[in-house]
Formats: C-alpha cells, structure tokens, sequence
C-alpha cells in the first residue's frame, strides 16, 4: 500500500458496526449486582501463565487522514484534504463531515454560551460517496472551513462502508465517526485526534470554541455585566447538557460534572457539587450571582466493573450570570466516555450471562495504537483501546472476555500463531480457544448488534484447515452449546454458566505419568463436556495433538445433559 503523506495529519479509522449509532440509555441494569455473582481469582490464575497480552486485528476498511493544506491562522479560511485508502475491497459508501463545535456557536448565537440540542442532528458540511475501490485506491476530498477566530474547533468525519466478507469478521471496521481537533491561533497552531487540553497556551481555559482567557473576575468576554444578561438572567437555575459528538449530540449517561461557585474579585472557590448525569443528560444548577461564576470539569468514575477513566471527560466549563434560565452544552471527549460505557454495558451483561465475576477492570485508549489488546500477568490486568476501536462496543466485549477468562474463568495461557490472528483464518488450537471465546463474549456483550457479522448463527467460512484452530467456529461451537438448538445437527442447549464452569474447571491427564493439565485447547473442552475420551474420534477431529488419557471438571451437569448430543454440537462446529 502506498505510503500517506507526512505533516499535520490526523489519522481516522473506520469503527465497527453500530459502534456510533448506540445511544446510552441506562447505564447498567438496577436488578444486576455483579458481586453477587461467585469470584475466583484467587485460586484460577495460580496455573496461568505469568504474563501475556492478546492483540487484536481491528482492521478498517478504508484508512482516513485529515491534512491542513492552508495555515490554521485567525481570520483566514482553513482547507483540509481529506484522504481515504482503502485497505480491503469496498463497492461503495458514504461520507459525510460536520462541525460540532461550530453548529454549536451557531445555533446558540453570537457572545452567547455554546449550545446544540441533544437529539437534533448536526449540520451537514459535506457528503460524498464512495466509490467501488480495491484495495490500495485513494478517495481524496477537500473542505474549506469558513475563517475562525482563535479557538479549538471539533471536525467530524463519519462514513458508513460496504465491502464484501473478510476473514477478519467482526475485527473488520466499516463504520466510521472520527475527529479532528483544529487549534487556530498565531502560535502552535496544530491538528491533534483528540480534545487535548496541553494546546492551550498559559492563561487559557481549556475549552471549545473561541479562547477564553483565565484570569482575576473570570474569563475575558463575559457577557455578565453587559446588556445581553436581560430577561435570561432573571431565572434561579441553569442547566449544563453533557454530551459526546456523534452525528448527533448525544448525553454522556452516568458521567460525573462538578461544578463549584468562585469570587470574580479573587477567583476564591466555593461550593463545589458534583452531581450524576442521568438518561436525558441534563443537570440543574443554582443560578450564579452577578458577582460570581461556576464552573468545573466532567468526568467518568468507577462502577462495580470498570475503573474510572485515566483523562477527564470534560476538562473545563463555565457558566455566568448570563445564563440564567438557559442551557449550555459540556462537551465531553468521546475517546473517554464511549470505551468506558461500553466496557461497562458489555462486561456486566458477559458477567450475568457467564455466571462469573471478577473484579474492575482497568482501561485507556492510546491513539497511537492501531487495535485494542487485553494485558496480563503479576502486575498487569488492563486493556488498552487503539484509535480504531475505542468506541466499538463488541471490541469492548470482546477484550472484557479476555479479562474476565483470566481471573475468574481458570486463568489464561500464551498461544503461537496469534498475532495477527483472524476470525476465518486457521491460527493454532491454544490461539484459536482462546479467542474463541472472546469473539464469543464479544456477541454477548452487544445484544443489539444485528449486523450479519456479528452473530455466529450459521457462521462458516470458506477457508481450509482444521476447525479447531480456527476462531470463529469455536466461537460458534460456543453459541451453539447455549442458543437453544435453533440449527441443524444442533441438539444442546445449555445454561451459559454451566458451559463456562466447565470451561473453568476443565482438566486433562496425559502422558505416560499421567500429568494432570488445565484445559488450554477446544479438544480438551469438548471431552470434559462429554466426561469421556474417545481416542479413536480425537485423532480423526484434532490432528496433530495426543488425545488425553481423561478428562474432567466440576459443574454439575443439568437434567437435559446428553453426551451424544454434545458430540454432534461439537462435531459440527469444530470436527
């Protein structure tokens, strides 16, 4: 693939499906309380491997940048190429740009407080279709953004992608909302991909939109003392909206604002607050005085299964006298909220259905990564999101599985042939497991998902090799021991915790001395499912590795239990 052009370039990479169309509703289910659920990290992890990492192949379909072709001076227009490479095949698409910021200025009017409506759609500044591309072709558009004045301004791209079936299945990104952030200014002016608070020159308010300078009495241009205060001002409340961008302002549910009341003689603080945002995403406050501000930060804090974010979801907001009886919107950086969210919607929902619970789990997002990865071993248990994937809710799901496996689900292990690995490729039997069931857990944590290539209903693939080093149909042998029999040759269904405690506490002897192993590999799995070792049907599925001598585990086996039937199940998927 050709290389990109150097300079101020911002990288935008394509988000998997459904990823920007979520809008947070609650933020976890009131009648779940994972710590009811048992733990076991205490003893499960003590056989695992000391320490590992398993890496994801996010890929996108098309690979977008952001380059500023003209200065990002005041006063002067701005003119951006956008390019787009592709990576895999595309038949055709659609890209459509917005300015958050901006539309925000401008709905809420000149000198007053930035405000878009949550819900209402964003203005479109430009929309193109793709064309029919192969791999290695370039799209290339240009925008010229109306002269600013110095500020920090959000330019959002999102682009919605067709594209025949990869082998990479769900890690194939073909749904796009990227940013880019436009510093303006007569110094250090600069593209960043994130809100990014150390652009701000000293004596600057980290904010959107024009500079707001920091100082004794408040920010400079204040409309407080001015004629515009009038009728607005005569209401005892205002009202902060926190919100993300996507192509639509939406509420960053169960996100934390604090806000605190300072002297403007002497920026004295007083009163400090900090309130919940709840499903419509707006919050009351108590009208400032004339002779005072508030203001505060926003950000995302820690729940029974994630930690709180490592970045503030708002770094700074500010509200006067003038706005009184109004609303102004808080923008918070969706590469803080989104991975939160989803990781704590994905991981109470996998932890419910598992039937298994482990504890926080801890997260970032690095924006020079491409693809997420989950990290282990005697001081390491976190995830980490790449500037793909961030805001992809199966990812989420996905890379919690990975974590949930080693400290609750009997500890993991390191596999060959597993980076890159790939949903319809054949990896190795140990990677292949492994994954498996995080593909799996990925599905379980984004119910809502109803794209073709998230479900493992029918799922096949074209592809020669032995099933049982490849992912997908582990995945599938998975959703095929609890879906409830709705396919051919597929007689199981079994309670989900009863297969992942069999998953647990599966183990195998082998070898002349008889060895007793933890299970690391589908064939170990399927003959603890079935409490049997057939040899002879081992050596004609598996090649390549010795039957075991036996096979056991601890889950009490449920009324419908059938061996036979679970032979058919894993045949099918894996034989």
């Amino acid at each position: 693939m050709r290389t990109l052009k150097t300079g101020i370039v911002i990288g935008l990479f394509v988000l998997a499906p459904g990823a920007c169309q979520d809008t947070p509703s609650n933020l976890v289910d009131p009648e779940f309380d994972a710590t009811e659920l048992p733990a076991y990290a205490a003893t499960d992890v003590a056989e695992q491997e000391e320490s590992g990492e398993a890496n994801e192949p996010s890929a996108h379909c098309v690979f977008f940048t952001f380059t500023a072709e003209s200065g990002l001076s005041p006063s002067a227009p701005v003119t951006l190429l956008i390019e787009g490479v592709a990576t895999e095949p595309v038949t055709s698409g659609e890209v459509v740009v917005t300015l958050p910021t901006k539309a925000a200025m401008d709905y809420a009017g000149p000198g007053n407080s930035l405000y878009f409506p949550i819900g209402r759609t964003l203005p479109v500044f430009g929309r193109w279709t793709l064309p029919a591309m192969a791999a290695g072709d370039v799209w290339q558009q240009r925008i010229t953004i109306p002269a600013m004045e110095k500020g920090y301004y959000q330019v959002a791209l999102a682009a919605d992608i067709q594209g025949p079936p990869s082998d990479r299945g769900p890690f194939l990104i073909d749904e796009v909302y990227r940013q880019v952030w436009m510093f303006i200014s007569d110094v250090g002016a600069t593209l960043t991909p994130f809100f990014d608070g150390s652009v701000f020159p000293d004596g600057a308010r980290p904010v959107a939109g024009p500079i707001q300078a920091h100082g004794i009495g408040g920010d400079a241009g204040d409309v407080a003392s001015t004629g515009m205060a009038g009728a607005a001002a005569s209401s005892s409340s205002l009202y902060t909206e926190v919100v993300y961008s996507d192509s639509i302002f939406q509420p960053a549910v169960g996100a934390k604002i604090t806000g605190s009341f300072y002297r403007r003689s002497d920026d004295r603080k007083r009163g400090t607050t900090t309130k919940t945002v709840p499903n419509s995403g707006i919050v009351r406050w108590t009208c400032p005085t004339s002779s005072e501000y508030l203001g505060g930060d926003a950000a995302v804090p820690a729940t029974s299964q994630v930690e709180a974010g490592e970045k503030k979801l708002n770094l700074w907001w500010y509200a006067s006298h003038a706005d009184c009886g109004d609303t102004i919107t808080v923008f918070g950086s969706r590469d803080v909220y989104l991975p939160w969210y989803n990781l704590d919607q994905a991981a109470s929902i996998i932890e419910r259905e598992f039937g298994h619970h482990r504890g926080r789990i801890k997260w970032k997002v690095d924006h020079t990564k491409i693809g997420a990865s989950y990290k282990w071993g005697l001081l390491s248990d976190h995830i980490t999101f790449g500037t793909t994937d961030y805001d992809d809710r199966w990812v989420a799901g996905h890379e919690f599985t990975h974590a949930l496996h080693t400290k609750a689900m009997g500890g993991n292990w390191r596999a060959d042939n597993c980076n890159p690995h790939y949903v319809s490729r054949v990896s190795s039997y140990k990677c292949a497991f492994m994954e498996g069931l995080a593909d799996y857990g990925g599905t379980v944590g984004d119910p809502d998902n109803s794209s073709p290539r998230y479900s493992w209903e029918n799922w096949t693939t074209s592809n020669p090799g032995t099933h049982g080093k490849i992912e997908g149909h582990v995945a599938a042998l998975f959703h095929d021991l609890i879906d409830g029999g709705k396919e051919t040759n597929d007689e199981t269904e079994y309670d989900a915790k009863y297969v992942m405690t069999v998953f647990r506490t599966c183990r195998i002897r082998w070898g002349l001395r008889n060895t007793s192993a933890k299970r690391n590999d589908v064939s170990d799995f399927v003959w603890c499912l079935e409490n049997r070792v057939d040899e002879d049907t081992h050596d004609d599925h598996f090649p390549g590795i010795g039957a075991p001598n036996s096979a056991s585990e601890d889950a009490t086996e449920p009324d419908e239990w059938d061996e036979d039937d679970i032979r058919k199940t894993w045949i099918k998927n894996v034989g």
